[in-house]
């Protein structure tokens, strides 16, 4: 089957080269700057262009899967949490003790506190698969349902659905390709999301957050939402989720105390990746702190004082900016969160994709005529060209979040505007 969609492949797609890409898209770029800023009408077919050609390389991409990972045409990451459940079953470390479960010449390294590694049920692969991909369909929805209902936008689940592919020169494809987990712990988040911001149900959300904290730590920076939201900290609810946190990991070191030594020393200390660049341990300073620090844990600091400037800037523009909205305010807490997190990965980009959608159509219903709006536009549709999913290494998402995020500050940020006057 694999050699048949292969040789098929060659006659229903062409291949672009990087070249060819990057042409079509600078001259998208200046056919961007000599007509669309001419007419706002121009927008709808425009942004067809990126639109249509992302959603080509996409499909063109799902059909050679074989000819990019050989060992794993599907949901290897989701094949090394069921294999991490195996081990653990058989009495084996789930962190270096599952190699011959897993395909050929894959490495594959789970880095999740042991006791979740149990949800991963021990049934044959096969219906794991089919369980997976009910998941995610289930999931996306919830996410476009969710979403759209906290940041209002207005477009259908057709659309959404291809502007999540193509959006970040289709990260969205790579974490779906993947079996990545973070379909279920992003698609919950932003279900309890909108139960605190639309139904105005916190409990649920804090309960989530410390869940979610202990199964992977970043999301404890979550916390952000309800302190913007609501403009206020809630210490009991912010307690809470942190016990749950404590709760959770104390119970999993009484079980599983023999692994975390391999956890912390074997894995997490030495195979974690930095994620998408640019890394702060790139810049010339690191080279004071090299000795006493690894790259992602200088990127980590680094990161977290950037999120603290915001967060000291921004908190005091939500309390005392009456024009923003809720919309405004949670696309706010998204992109800090983007650019605060130690590794930004491509599924984490599930979580602002629906932030940008909201983007885009602010751009064209409410303030096109701004030049940092026609911006905003232009970035948006530079990154959906692609000759076929971008990676880790060729990725440039992190650019056009930060790019993003200073524009719509300049838009809406009082105190930002009287300085750009």
């Amino acid at each position: 089957m694999n050699e048949i969609i292969n040789f098929m492949s060659r006659f229903i797609f062409f291949q672009l080269s990087d070249f060819y890409t990057y042409t079509f898209a600078v001259l998208f770029c200046i056919i961007f700057i000599v007509f669309l800023c001419k007419d706002k009408k121009n927008l709808n077919i425009l942004f067809l262009i990126p639109l249509i050609t992302s959603l080509y390389a996409g499909i063109n991409y799902a059909f050679r899967f074989s000819n990019v990972h050989k060992t794993a045409l599907l949901y290897w990451d989701i094949k090394g949490l069921h294999c991490a459940n195996l081990a653990l079953d058989s009495g084996l470390s789930p962190y270096n003790g599952m190699a011959d479960c897993m395909f050929p010449n894959l490495p594959m390294l789970v880095a999740y506190q042991p006791i979740f590694l149990n949800f991963f049920w021990n049934i044959s692969y096969l219906t794991f698969e089919i369980i997976w991909l009910i998941t995610t369909i289930s999931f996306i929805y919830i996410i476009y349902f969710c979403s759209k209902r906290i940041l209002d936008f207005k477009s259908n689940i057709l659309f959404f659905v291809i502007f999540l592919l193509g959006a970040y020169q289709g990260a969205s494809w790579v974490t779906f390709q993947s079996g990545n987990i973070a379909i279920i712990t992003y698609g919950l988040s932003v279900l309890f999301l909108y139960r605190l911001i639309v139904k105005e149900k916190q409990l649920g959300f804090f309960i989530l957050i410390g869940i979610l904290t202990a199964f992977k730590y970043h999301f404890i920076l979550l916390l952000l939402y309800p302190v913007f939201i609501k403009k206020r900290i809630d210490i009991k609810y912010h307690v809470l989720s942190f016990l749950v946190f404590i709760s959770i990991t104390a119970l999993s070191f009484y079980f599983y105390s023999h692994l975390y030594s391999e956890l912390i020393n074997d894995v997490i200390s030495v195979q974690l990746d930095q994620g998408l660049k640019p890394y702060p341990s790139e810049l010339p300073i690191y080279q004071y702190f090299e000795p006493i620090l690894s790259g992602l844990k200088f990127n980590t600091i680094f990161k977290g004082l950037i999120f603290l400037i915001l967060f000291f800037f921004l908190y005091r523009e939500i309390k005392n900016n009456k024009e923003l909205t809720t919309s405004d305010i949670f696309i706010i807490a998204t992109f800090m969160i983007m650019i605060g997190l130690p590794r930004l990965k491509l599924y984490d980009l599930l979580l602002i994709i629906p932030c940008t959608l909201k983007f885009l159509e602010n751009c064209y219903f409410q303030s096109f005529n701004k030049f940092s709006s026609k911006s905003i536009f232009l970035i948006i549709a530079s990154s959906f060209f692609f000759y076929e999913p971008a990676w880790w290494w060729s990725n440039y998402a992190f650019y056009y979040i930060i790019l993003l995020f200073i524009l719509f500050l300049l838009q809406k940020a009082t105190f930002l505007r009287r300085f750009s006057n």
